[in-house]
């Protein structure tokens, strides 16, 4: 049996650096039949003989070229696929007026659209929605980075996002690179102190033709629900805050040496649902049963101004709620309801 097919080390990956290598894991046999399809996942490309000594990595001989979903197999297995990164060849922007939080954004039509990849970054955090559907499943993206040496940008395939008339925007916290981090009480901004994004959304049209939609002076900006945020201390987001006021954008002086994701993201694990439990000093606690890295999710159907407050701890202490351990850090959520029914999860 075949299985475990990986590029790079990673499952269907897309948007990885130029350099392929491809493993995979054999229950029996010695020599394996390699085969390179197309994007089309028919068309064979390339084939070779794979001895079981290369299995635990090897590459090809192939011209591949970015931009394009390829497939591969080991004999008859199931196919697997990967996606080499075009170079994020656009300009990082930023807000011209001071926006805490904002949301970069911009509008473009499009049709007879054959495949879209959405190429990204920005920091400190970043998370984007095209038609105000979210596009992919990463959590603190881009992650920490040597700012430095590098910086990461991410790929998406974003095709059953679009649709004729489209809007894509991009709603930025302070993350790693703006907000506070270290066991120094470092109050912020330590390896910049703008909010930069940086993308580039590459449309393949039915006739192979390509629309790019870039980064530039011609993107918006508006406020956006979140007043605060940091890795530390959480998040205050309100549902009811004013996000209508739009400012422009202008080119960032910052540049960065921009590399393809090299690594798997932050994405859900696991769902765990708690216990409500009530402690000796009066709390109402929701127990996880362990512990664990992550966020509650929670439903809101609070009236309009509600204001709901979750603080997070790891241990009980003689039973009560326990947080001195976290030193200075707040780790909360402060949301406020905007009398809708909403799915309410961390962004940043």
């Amino acid at each position: 049996m075949i299985s475990h097919l990986r590029t790079n080390h990673r499952n269907n990956p897309l948007g990885i650096e130029e350099e392929v290598r491809f493993s995979f894991v054999a229950d029996e046999g010695d020599a394996f039949a390699f085969r390179l399809l197309g994007q089309d996942a028919k068309t064979v490309l390339f084939e070779r003989t794979v001895r079981l000594e290369e299995a635990i990595g090897f590459g090809i001989e192939y011209p591949l070229l970015p931009g394009i979903r390829y497939f591969w197999q080991i004999n008859d297995s199931q196919l697997a696929s990967f996606l080499i990164a075009e170079p994020l060849d656009a300009p990082f922007i930023t807000p011209e007026s001071t926006i805490t939080h904002p949301v970069m954004f911009t509008e473009f039509e499009t049709d007879e659209v054959q495949a879209a990849w959405l190429f990204i970054t920005g920091l400190g955090f970043y998370r984007a929605f095209i038609n105000g559907k979210r596009v992919g499943n990463d959590y603190l993206t881009p992650g920490l980075n040597d700012y430095r040496s590098y910086l990461r940008y991410q790929t998406y395939d974003v095709l059953p996002l679009l649709q004729k008339s489209n809007k894509l925007e991009v709603v930025l916290g302070d993350g790693l690179y703006k907000g506070r981090m270290g066991f120094d009480n470092h109050p912020g901004n330590i390896y910049g102190d703008s909010y930069l994004l940086c993308a580039k959304l590459v449309i393949v049209k039915k006739d192979g033709t390509k629309q790019v939609v870039k980064t530039g002076e011609d993107w918006k900006a508006r406020p956006s629900e979140f007043s605060f945020s940091t890795i530390y201390d959480g998040e205050i987001r309100d549902a009811n805050a004013d996000t209508h006021s739009v400012t422009s954008v202008s080119l960032a002086e910052e540049s960065f040496h921009l590399v393809p994701q090299f690594n798997p993201t932050i994405t859900e694990q696991e769902l765990l649902k708690p216990t409500l439990i009530h402690t000796p000093s009066g709390e109402e606690v929701l127990d996880f049963g362990q512990n664990m890295v992550g966020f509650a999710r929670f439903v809101c159907r609070e009236t309009k101004g509600t204001k709901i407050h979750l603080q997070y701890g790891e241990i009980l202490q003689n039973g009560n709620f326990y947080r001195e351990n976290l030193r200075s850090a707040k780790a909360e959520l402060w949301y406020t309801a905007s009398g809708k029914e909403t799915t309410v999860d961390a962004f940043f």
